[in-house]
C-alpha cells in the first residue's frame, strides 16, 4: 500500500482526491497543520518520514472570486521550491498545474499553447513551478483547466446552470468561450496511473478529446430531461478559448466523457441537491 502525502488538504481538489483514491495510505496536511512556506517547518517534517508520491494542491490564487495578488508568485514558488528540496525522502512529486501556463490573456488553444507567457501572478507561478521542476527526475506535472463535480462551488459554470435547470429556470452564460473541462472521476484515472506506473509522461494535459464551447455545455444540460428551458448569453463577444492539446492517448486508459459527468452531477442533484 503506498504512502502518499497530499498538501492542501482543505481545497476542493484535494478533498476529492482524498475521497476517490483506494488502497492508499493517506496523510493529509493543511497550512494549520504544515506551514509549506516555512523552509525550517518543511525539513524537520520530511525528516523521519517518506512518502512514495507527494501530490501538492497547496496554491494562492487562480480563483475569480478573490483578485491575485503580486506575492502569490513568491508564495506558490516558496511552497514548491521546499518540496523540491526534500525530494529524497519521496518517490515521485506530482504537481497540479494549470492551463494558465500558457497566458490567459491571449487565446489558450490545443495549437498555440506555448506562444505566450503569463504575466499575472496566478499564471506566473505555475510555469515556474512547471519549469523549474521539469529539472527533476522525480517531478511530473498534471495540467488541469477545469475539473468538475457534484461538490463545486454552486457559482461555477456546469454545476450553477444544471442546478437552473433543474429549477426550471433560464440557463445563463455570461460569455460564450471554448473551454475545457473534465469530470473528477475522470482525472482520478491519470492519478492513479502516475501513481502506479513508473514510466509516465513528464507533464499532460488533462482534457477530453472533444472541445465544448459553453454555449455546447448549456445545450447539453438543456437536454438532461424532457423538458427545455432558455438559454442566455449575456455577451455576444466569444471569449478567448481556454482549452488544451489533447495528450491523454499516451496513457491508454479508457475514459468518460464531459456529458457522462454532467449526467452523474445531474442525478446526484435530484437525489440530494446540492
Amino acid at each position: 500500500m503506498k504512502k502518499i502525502l497530499i498538501t492542501g488538504s482543505k481545497g476542493y481538489i484535494a478533498r476529492n482526491i482524498a475521497a476517490r483514491l483506494k488502497n492508499c495510505d493517506l496523510f493529509l496536511v493543511d497550512r494549520s497543520m504544515l506551514d509549506l512556506e516555512n523552509n525550517k517547518e518543511v525539513d524537520a517534517f520530511f525528516e523521519n518520514r517518506f512518502f512514495d508520491i507527494v501530490i501538492n494542491t497547496a496554491i494562492k490564487g487562480g480563483t475569480r472570486l478573490k483578485p491575485d495578488q503580486p506575492e502569490f508568485v513568491f508564495k506558490n514558488c516558496l511552497i514548491h521550491f521546499n518540496l523540491l528540496r526534500n525530494n529524497k525522502m519521496y518517490g515521485k512529486y506530482i504537481s497540479l498545474g494549470s492551463g494558465a501556463e500558457f497566458d490567459r490573456l491571449n487565446d489558450i488553444t490545443d495549437i498555440n499553447e506555448k506562444k505566450s507567457l503569463p504575466i499575472d501572478p496566478y499564471g506566473m507561478s505555475k510555469i515556474l513551478i512547471a519549469n523549474t521542476g521539469k529539472e527533476y527526475e522525480k517531478f511530473y506535472n498534471l495540467r488541469i483547466f477545469n475539473i468538475f463535480c457534484e461538490d463545486e462551488l454552486p457559482t461555477r459554470m456546469i454545476k450553477s446552470n444544471t442546478l437552473r435547470y433543474i429549477k426550471k429556470e433560464d440557463i445563463i452564460i455570461h460569455q460564450d468561450k471554448l473551454m475545457d473541462f473534465m469530470y473528477i472521476d475522470d482525472f482520478i484515472k491519470i492519478l492513479n496511473f502516475y501513481i502506479d506506473n513508473d514510466k509516465c509522461p513528464k507533464e499532460i494535459n488533462c482534457t477530453y478529446k472533444k472541445k465544448y464551447l459553453l454555449s455546447d455545455i448549456a445545450n447539453i444540460i438543456n437536454n438532461l430531461s424532457n423538458y427545455k428551458v432558455n438559454i442566455q448569453i449575456q455577451c455576444d463577444q466569444v471569449a478567448k478559448s481556454y482549452i488544451g492539446k489533447y495528450e491523454l492517448d499516451k496513457l491508454n486508459i479508457e475514459f468518460g466523457s464531459l456529458e457522462m459527468g454532467i449526467k452523474l452531477c445531474y442525478d446526484y442533484y435530484l437525489r440530494n441537491g446540492q
